[in-house]
């Protein structure tokens, strides 16, 4: 049985989080501009088909975010390309009617509905967490969440010191 949702069904009472052993984010230039055309030559009155998307529900625990509402944690089996791709979407939209002012509350309304929440002890709670490959990088650069991103860590042997002799 096929199952049509919008993109508000798909985010209601969920948070989605991609297994490590799924790829990380790997849409690049093309798949974006495709995707922002696609939207862009939709017709009024005509809605988009997203694709599929295949989940898995994590248990039965519900979590419940600071203004009481309550999600059920999936991962996500398939189609985790597109649900950050619109995530990143909705956070530079958000993000953009947050500078001003007569859009503000709106773009709060966008930020806690698909973006990031609150759980019940004031920290930040994504609607969707990526995996180990992307989730650093993701929550800093996109969400604006998290530590700094740090470069590659590789202990280095210098000329000076006594393990370049050895």
């Amino acid at each position: 049985m096929e199952n049509l949702y919008t993109i508000e069904q798909v985010f209601s009472e969920k948070l989605f989080r991609v297994p490590d052993y799924q790829r990380g984010y790997a849409w690049g230039t093309q798949q974006c501009q495709e995707f922002i055309e696609d939207l862009e030559l939709l017709e009024p009155g005509k809605k988009h088909f997203l694709g599929t998307l295949i989940l898995h529900g994590r248990g039965s625990t519900k979590i419940i975010d600071r203004s009481g509402n309550s999600y059920t944690e999936y991962n996500v089996v398939d189609g985790q390309q597109r649900l950050t791709t619109i995530v990143i979407f909705l956070q530079v939209i958000s993000q953009r009617m947050a500078l001003t002012e007569d859009a503000h509350d709106l773009a709060a309304g966008l930020q806690q509905k698909y973006i990031v929440c609150l759980d019940r002890n004031k920290r930040p709670l994504p609607k969707l967490s990526l995996n180990e490959d992307s989730r650093a990088f993701f929550n800093q650069a996109i969400l604006g969440q998290g530590a700094q991103i740090q470069g590659p860590t590789i202990l280095s042997i210098t000329h000076n010191s006594p393990q370049a002799d050895e």
